[in-house]
């Protein structure tokens, strides 16, 4: 089947952004579409946290991106402790204001912002 539906000559671009994570990009020829919601899933323990975290730590980093992370077990210590595995500073980034804690009147909104996209009837903050 030339030129079809699975990777021939008629193949669309996707705009993508670069995690910088060695092998996601090559695996995902480029990094994540751009402007879209990747939704991550897996068991607990399996590395979703660690890769959402990686993945926002590079970007602000590397790429001079901005993005959110919101933790509903992990606290602030439990996370930075956790990305210094891999040899992140939290704390440093904090320090150089490349990461910031949200006012809980933004994160509210983010969440009703989330909760409307995936269609959840549930108010998650209170």
């Amino acid at each position: 089947m030339e030129g079809g539906r699975n990777g021939g000559s008629n193949r669309q671009t996707l705009a993508k952004s670069p995690t910088g994570i060695k092998g996601l990009d090559e695996i995902t020829e480029g990094g994540l579409p751009r402007g879209r919601s990747t939704l991550v899933t897996g068991g607990p323990g399996c590395g979703k946290t660690l890769l959402g975290m990686e993945y926002l730590v590079r970007g602000a980093r590397d790429y001079g991106e901005t993005g959110v992370f919101m933790a509903f077990e992990e606290n602030v210590e439990e996370l930075t402790e956790n990305m210094r595995s891999l040899g992140f500073d939290l704390a440093e980034m904090i320090r150089r204001k490349q990461k910031s804690d949200l006012s809980r009147e933004r994160m509210h909104e983010l969440l009703q912002t989330a909760r409307r996209a995936m269609g959840s009837g549930t108010d998650v903050l209170r």
